[in-house]
């Protein structure tokens, strides 16, 4: 970066305040030297004082402006010259600005990212999955479709696809997508993201990565994906569906999988049907350990390893489905062989052997009715059973939803409980 800075001290030390933050810094202390240095190096953004020996640095930004410069500008500011000498309207022509005195971390944080945005829009078009974001006219399509997008919306996509394989930490996103100088609404990112993550389809996947932020990953194209397998949600009360929605479609892709189509939801009540694909067979030491535990708890002669893999996953991380859960006092979700069940307030997670899913697949029916889907899939004398997890849930009361602990109550489809470490079923 280039750094203009007529105040000799303060030159000094703002450049090596910058390098020693890892940042490469040519500094000098007017524009005749910076006019230069820009003539025979190519830097990422420029960070420039308002008062400089030849005069106000806002009329030379104004003229290189004029002439279409897209050097991204950080300019440095004093109080008086803020209230008094220049009008907001002057500062379309710098993309931030710091107000002197600040702290030196400030100008680092500031000058990475300028650099940041700036690697955004170097390259015009990004490529990820069947996705094109054209940077310069600001549009996006997949799979050669237009894809509209709102601002927020694409200006997240700009910086995680810059950034592809990298997780972009939430300060970082905010930043871009809203700006310095605004601090919006809790949640507000994770809705952007959510949405965003609905429009782009299987061949993106945008995962959270817990503490920092989000990373965006290409994926293959849903011919080329793993196992398919159906999703529906029955809340018997709406006004909790955007929450339910968002913990289930999370726990999809904490299992590796990914939503590749929706139908409308049926209001009144709320139900929704959807399908999703895994992204491929599960490596990860989780998903091995996560399979090894299944085949105690399924029936391996009749649901396909992968199957048990990605459900036995989705068993270790349902706390967020069950919390999400608590307002509504019957509901019925089905995600594969994983089957959530309340009725009056008492929530039971079954994992179905292939027999009983095939019932579901014959009867859709039973999804949307809480009171009959258990005595329909109840296992008879020559088949195989299926695990289940009971959880007393009470509108007044929240269950110790800590995940990878053993549940409270393990039933075997019998009146009899069963200690959690015992089998489950046939070995």
């Amino acid at each position: 970066m280039l750094l203009v800075e007529s105040d000799e001290d303060l030159r000094v030390a703002y450049g090596w305040y910058l390098r020693k933050a890892g940042i490469d810094v040519d500094a000098v202390g007017d524009v005749p030297d910076a006019e230069l240095a820009l003539a025979t190096t190519k830097y990422d953004a420029v960070v420039i004082a308002y008062r400089l020996a030849s005069g106000d640095a806002l009329n030379y930004l104004r003229e290189r402006r004029a002439a279409g410069w897209q050097m991204p500008v950080l300019l440095l500011a004093g109080w008086d010259h803020v209230t008094d000498e220049y009008s907001v309207a002057d500062l379309r022509h710098v993309d931030d600005q710091l107000v002197k005195p600040f702290p030196l971390d400030d100008l680092v944080e500031r000058v990475r990212k300028l650099i940041q945005r700036a690697a955004a829009k170097a390259a015009q078009v990004l490529r990820v999955g069947d996705v094109e974001i054209d940077t310069a006219r600001r549009r996006a399509r997949r799979a050669g479709a237009p894809l509209v997008l709102t601002v927020r919306e694409f200006a997240a996509l700009e910086l995680l696809a810059a950034n592809q394989g990298q997780p972009v930490s939430h300060a970082d996103l905010i930043g871009h997508v809203w700006s310095e100088m605004v601090d919006p609404p809790s949640g507000a990112l994770a809705v952007v993201i959510g949405s965003l993550r609905r429009k782009l389809g299987p061949t993106v996947d945008v995962r959270r990565v817990a503490d920092i932020g989000y990373r965006l990953t290409g994926q293959q194209s849903p011919a080329e994906m793993g196992l398919a397998f159906p999703v529906t949600i029955y809340l018997s009360d709406q006004s909790v569906h955007r929450q339910v929605q968002a913990a289930v479609e999370e726990l999809i892709h904490t299992a590796g999988a990914v939503i590749v189509d929706r139908d409308e939801p049926v209001l009144g009540s709320w139900f929704r049907r959807m399908r999703a694909r895994t992204r491929a067979a599960a490596t990860s030491g989780l998903a091995r350990e996560a399979a090894t535990s299944a085949a105690h708890a399924l029936d391996s002669r009749l649901v396909l390893a992968q199957d048990a893999t990605v459900t036995a996953t989705m068993m270790q991380n349902l706390g967020p489905v069950l919390a999400s859960l608590q307002p509504t006092k019957d509901a019925v979700i089905r995600v594969g062989a994983l089957l959530i069940v309340k009725v009056e307030w008492t929530v039971t997670v079954h994992q179905l052997t292939a027999a009983q899913q095939l019932v579901l697949d014959h009867h859709p029916q039973l999804l949307t009715s809480p009171h009959d889907i258990l005595a329909a899939l109840r296992p008879t004398t020559n088949s195989t059973a299926t695990t289940s997890v009971a959880f007393a849930t009470p509108p007044t009361t929240t269950p110790d939803m800590t995940p990878n602990t053993a549940p409270p109550l393990l039933s075997h489809n019998s009146d009899h409980p069963r200690a959690p470490d015992s089998p489950a079923g046939p070995t």
